[in-house]
């Protein structure tokens, strides 16, 4: 009886130290403890660099800024509100139990997806609120952007605010300016009331000597000699661009259309070929509507060995395809399709 109890004995202690240990209720904690500071930090850094930027935005609103440095912002701005929403997705990344390597690249192209993915949604909302907006919604947001300026820079005084350039220096000056045209807009009347001040205000910008911190385009010999020849080479080569962006949807070379419509019957004669047609075929109807389908706006009575008529369709096509690039250009640039083609036109 003794031998069986010491028996009993040895294997319930083996058993027991051979168990696995229990694992403490705190040990996930302990784990998710462990993978937090990498969001923690990342984090942390994300908020440095979003109140630096903007700190950074403030100034810059409120004070005169050059087109380069506008869209240096738009792209710090577009790219921390794509890192923002990365912060939020990987998460699940740095919890899953994979080689750090893996992590590092998932990582990597989620920020990269979302940061493109954010960029367009941004440009598609903002250009679709341009399209949107109504010709007195345009003219008020000239008037109310040109005031700001002329307001920031001494042209225009508000009798009951203090304008001074140390005032506008302060943080509080700053973001009046920067917010002036959208608190501005609350008041329905507020473009009727800017718009008298505007001539006296642009012109008072003109005849300034730009020897003082106001900014100015300088007295007429200032104008002549300091101010125009830059505007001047810059209005030349814009003009220039313009030109050749939209000679083709106005009159193509010849040589542009000689090349495009050789090609283009190359592919079509290929096209009949691996069909088994030829001029010849009864089927012109169907062959023409395939060419239109291809933008070749080709003639009900258009024969099929006609490469003249070919020609004059694929000249066409240029034109409108060319006239379609251009348009979008211009809206890009200005917000308006009423923008003319060819500025020659009447």
């Amino acid at each position: 009886m003794t031998k069986l109890v010491d028996r009993i004995r040895r294997v319930f202690t083996r058993t027991r130290s051979t168990s696995p240990p229990q694992k403490s209720p705190t040990d996930k904690g302990g784990k998710r403890l462990k993978r937090l500071p990498f969001l923690f930090w990342c984090s942390v850094v994300y908020l440095i660099v979003e109140l630096g930027f903007s700190a950074q935005l403030l100034v810059m609103a409120g004070s005169q800024i050059t087109p380069e440095q506008l869209d240096s912002i738009e792209l710090v701005g577009r790219t921390l509100s794509g890192i923002a929403i990365t912060l939020f997705l990987i998460a699940g990344v740095t919890k899953a139990a994979l080689p750090w390597r893996v992590k590092t690249a998932g990582i990597a192209l989620i920020t990269l997806v979302t940061i493109a993915t954010v960029w367009t949604v941004q440009e598609v909302v903002i250009m679709g609120l341009l399209k949107t907006m109504s010709e007195d919604q345009r003219s008020r947001a000239l008037v109310l952007t040109s005031s700001t300026g002329l307001i920031r820079d001494g042209h225009i005084n508000i009798p009951t605010m203090d304008l001074s350039p140390e005032a506008l220096a302060q943080p509080s000056g700053l973001s009046f300016m920067a917010m002036f045209p959208a608190l501005a807009l609350s008041r329905e009347t507020i473009d009727d009331e800017l718009k008298p001040l505007l001539p006296n205000a642009f012109k008072r910008a003109l005849v300034l000597s730009c020897d003082g911190p106001v900014a100015c385009l300088g007295s007429a010999d200032q104008f002549v000699t300091e101010i125009w020849p830059p505007l001047e080479a810059d209005l030349t080569a814009m003009y220039e661009q313009y030109d050749q962006v939209r000679r083709p949807a106005i009159n193509p070379s010849r040589e542009m259309v000689r090349d495009e419509a050789q090609s283009a019957w190359r592919r079509y004669q290929d096209r009949l070929q691996r069909r088994g047609l030829d001029h010849t075929t009864k089927h012109h109807r169907q062959v023409r509507q395939e060419l239109r389908r291809q933008g070749l706006k080709v003639s009900d009575n258009w024969r099929l060995d006609d490469y003249q008529g070919f020609e004059r369709a694929v000249r066409q096509r240029i034109i409108e395809k060319a006239g379609r690039a251009v348009r979008n250009a211009l809206f890009d640039e200005f917000g308006t399709y009423e923008f003319p083609i060819d500025l020659n036109e009447d």
